[in-house]
């Protein structure tokens, strides 16, 4: 069964770098692939997820027998959300090639060599997740606790929350701008808003959280005595090579931008099929060149085996969550909710640029992933005239996925660090970040407003 959903998911991948490509409509062979995808991954899926999936379905299901539409149309609604599960799969393909050349070493040599006291490890562990998390999106989690955790324990005051606010703020400032974040893709989805006219805003606001992550915490909470360099063991791997793989890493975060700006100016492909090609493109050739080393065949005979279904989590729950949002859209519903919603709008104002992602937010602290209230959202608020430009819209959607990341204590990463760390949900989430979170809304809020107005 697990073979079979792998190569399944990997056929929905390939379908969809294909789909701009071929001249035949492949609408009812992805369905098939899809339905494939599901019936076997929800075999496979955690329980916690099987329910809302299934809520889903449900309800997808039966607004589609209600309204009696035609097996096309469940075909589409179907395969709405597949590409967002492609781009997922491709993504972790970079597994190989940063394993295979150990990559994770040179992160730790350089952590080591430039750390300064518990102040600039701070800024160098939030700023290492988020460099990992652009290439490994989840895995760098994991990843960076591996390089750091044990070596830091005895050497940071408060280690547990110097990890949990480094790491969990780290990635989720990486949803609003990396190619492979799924929270940005289902913006780019929701909005018909491009990746390229995103990544410049999102980066900025990426750095602008960074810097303010590290400022407040270098007023509130680092020991002020402890300046002493942290001495982290560097392992045996030689300076000229550490430094030649930070720059492999470099040139492939910057090609794959590269790739997918290009794409984007030639008009290569879909536009929701871009940042897919790209990541695809920079893979395989990443991976070619690392065809002689020795480990080769063992790394992917343990990708293949072990973690190819890493995120199998989130097939069966979007193509599930595809289905109701393609099913709300034919039913009629969606045009009589943004009627409803156009007069509270106008009452708010400008306002609304707040009260966008705070919906996002609040509504991630009762369960509700991002990934539902964005797309719902998205699809929502677009139609509908609105005070402030699509890009502001964009940026206020990604803003609100990527706090949410970081304060829900439903979060897969909050659950995840807190489980590494031994720590609580509570604490990794919210007592931790709350003030971190509220000063970044307001900033991310006013950004997103005036980026918008300044580029209309």
């Amino acid at each position: 069964m697990r073979n079979i959903c792998k190569i399944a998911l990997f056929a929905l991948a390939g379908m969809h770098l294909a789909k701009p490509f071929v001249g035949v409509d492949l609408t009812i062979p992805l369905f098939v692939v899809t339905v494939l995808v599901f019936i076997t991954g929800i075999q496979i899926m955690d329980k916690g997820f099987r329910l809302i999936t299934f809520i889903f379905l449900g309800i997808g299901i039966l607004l589609l027998f209600w309204y009696d539409h035609s097996f096309i149309t469940w075909a589409q609604a179907a395969n709405s959300l597949t590409n967002v599960v492609a781009i997922v799969a491709i993504m972790q393909l970079f597994a190989i090639p940063i394993t295979i050349g150990e990559y994770d070493k040179a992160i730790r040599y350089w952590i080591s060599r430039s750390s300064q006291g518990e102040k600039g490890l701070f800024l160098l562990t939030t700023t290492g997740t988020h460099f990992l998390t652009s290439l490994l999106m989840f895995g760098s989690i994991p990843v960076m606790i591996s390089i750091l955790g044990n070596t830091l324990k005895n050497c940071v005051s408060h280690y547990q929350k110097f990890i949990a606010t480094a790491t969990s703020r780290g990635y989720g400032l990486a949803a609003l701008w990396a190619p492979g974040a799924i929270n940005l893709f289902l913006v780019m989805q929701a909005t018909g808003v491009a990746w390229s006219s995103i990544v410049l805003p999102g980066l900025l606001l990426a750095f602008i959280g960074i810097f303010l992550s590290y400022f407040l915490e270098k007023k509130l909470s680092f020991a002020s005595n402890n300046e002493a360099p942290i001495q982290i063991d560097q392992g045996n791997l030689p300076r000229r090579e550490a430094r030649n793989k930070i720059v492999h890493l470099i040139v492939v975060l910057a090609s794959l931008i590269a790739f997918v700006v290009l794409f984007d100016q030639r008009n290569i492909g879909a536009a929701t099929n871009r940042v897919m090609l790209a990541v695809a493109l920079v893979t395989l050739l990443w991976t070619i060149l690392h065809l002689s080393k020795p480990s080769f065949s063992e790394t992917l005979r343990n990708y293949w085996n072990k973690d190819a279904l890493k995120t199998i989590d989130l097939a069966p729950f979007l193509i599930a969550m595809g289905l109701f949002s393609g099913a709300l859209e034919q039913s009629g519903f969606m045009i009589i909710l943004q009627y409803t919603l156009q007069s509270y709008v106008n009452g708010l104002g400008l306002s609304a640029v707040a009260v966008i992602p705070l919906a996002i937010i609040a509504t991630s602290l009762v369960g509700i992933h991002p990934f539902i209230t964005i797309v719902m959202f998205g699809k929502i608020l677009t139609p509908i005239e609105l005070p402030f430009s699509d890009i502001s819209l964009a940026l206020c959607l990604a803003l609100g996925g990527s706090i949410s990341y970081i304060i829900s204590p439903f979060a897969g990463v909050t659950i995840a660090i807190a489980k590494y760390l031994d720590s609580s949900i509570r604490d990794v989430s919210i007592r931790w970040n709350w003030l971190f979170v509220l000063l970044y809304f307001i900033v991310g809020v006013l950004f997103a407003y005036y980026w918008g107005a300044w580029i209309e």
